[in-house]
């Protein structure tokens, strides 16, 4: 049974890897980040979709961003309350006469105005008063195009509760993928990027805007700064068929762009280490699962390995998770559901976001597709 010890240990040895590697990228980044800059226009741009119950928040949020030269704009793409909204809190508010789709609405904020860098606020996310004073900065080097906080969720109830440990088990992978530079991607939640590196890459028109967007960015050989002191609080999905309609957009979304970018990718070590140690832990898991269930069938003592095997992997899982989650760590027993519940259904609705973006590249479907959301 060497190989349901061998697995565990992959898993434990990449969270240390993983934090080590974490650790020294963020530490390059202090040394090169600049102190202080000058104070340029930036222009907040809230793309909003049937978000009067959450959208107060988004622009109180905006507001109370202490830096001195700001302007606000939403653009809303349903009709409901929210040009109300916004004419109460003094905020521009851009009606489309149809819905578009969130690409356009950015691209319609863009376009409406003026800040030399842009920061694009989904209307159920919550910014760390300090980001623009924090982020601006790092434009004073030429090289980066974009700047992201720590995502972590603004509501802990239901799965959102465990979403979260999922986000800090992200932000530990963000923190990695800087040890080569730059960080690897973004969402589109809270990003603060160049308007010259918007009018370059165009508002991508994809399921997944932000994941295009950050390829686009790193394939051009610019970078994208990680300023993990501020937070970005986005909501997450309470119920099942919350996460479900987000993990398979996701899904979905990611392969296109993937398809699209996967010479870069392939290239990349970041992308390698983010992703092929879990696709090939995974893989391995289910090979040796699959064998012993396999073999249970003629001999049922084999189901004595396939428990240990299982038993295993998973405490080895619920180590790898709590050890990566960047504080404050998760209660024990999320940790065991986020292992035991969380994770699969995930992976499932990921999986199946996939198969139908599968189906509808065969099938010469459009990609972007307004009833995914």
């Amino acid at each position: 049974m060497l190989h349901a010890l061998l697995l565990p240990s992959v898993l434990v040895a990449l969270a240390a890897l993983y934090l080590t590697l974490g650790n020294l990228g963020i530490r390059k980044q202090r040394r090169i980040k600049p102190k202080q800059w000058r104070t340029p226009l930036v222009s907040v741009i809230i793309p909003s979709y049937r978000s009067g119950k959450t959208i107060k928040k988004t622009i109180r949020s905006a507001l109370s961003l202490d830096y001195p030269r700001k302007e606000i704009v939403v653009v809303n793409d349903s009709r409901d309350s929210v040009p109300e909204i916004c004419e109460s809190m003094g905020v521009k508010c851009i009606q489309n006469p149809a819905r578009t789709g969130k690409p356009r609405s950015m691209a319609r904020g863009l376009k409406a105005s003026k800040g030399e860098f842009v920061l694009f606020l989904d209307s159920d996310t919550v910014i760390s008063k300090t980001f623009l004073r924090k982020a601006v900065p790092w434009f004073s080097d030429s090289g980066v195009a974009a700047v992201i906080p720590k995502y972590r969720s603004l509501n802990r109830k239901g799965f959102s509760a465990l979403a979260d440990i999922e986000d800090s088990v992200m932000s530990s992978l963000v923190r990695m993928t800087t040890f080569f530079g730059t960080a690897f991607g973004l969402r589109g939640c809270a990003v603060l990027t160049r308007r010259s590196a918007l009018e370059e890459t165009g508002i991508p028109e994809t399921l997944t805007e932000d994941n295009e967007l950050s390829a686009l960015i790193l394939e051009s050989g610019k970078r994208i700064a990680y300023e993990e002191s501020v937070t970005a609080l986005t909501r997450e999905p309470e119920s099942l068929k919350a996460l479900m309609r987000q993990k398979s957009r996701w899904g979905k979304g990611s392969l296109f762009v993937f398809l699209r970018h996967y010479r870069f990718y392939l290239s990349s070590p970041a992308f390698l280490l983010f992703f092929f140690p879990y696709i090939i832990t995974g893989l391995l898991f289910s090979l040796f699962a699959s064998y012993h269930a396999t073999l249970s069938l003629f001999n049922p003592s084999e189901l004595n390995n396939l428990t240990f095997l299982s038993a295993c992997f998973f405490a080895a899982q619920a180590i790898h998770v709590y050890a990566l989650s960047s504080g404050p760590n998760p209660k024990i027993r999320n940790t065991m559901l986020f292992v035991a519940l969380y994770l699969p259904l995930a992976t499932l609705f990921y999986a199946k976001g996939m198969l139908s973006a599968m189906v509808a590249r065969i099938r010469k479907r459009p990609e972007l597709d307004l009833s995914e959301w």
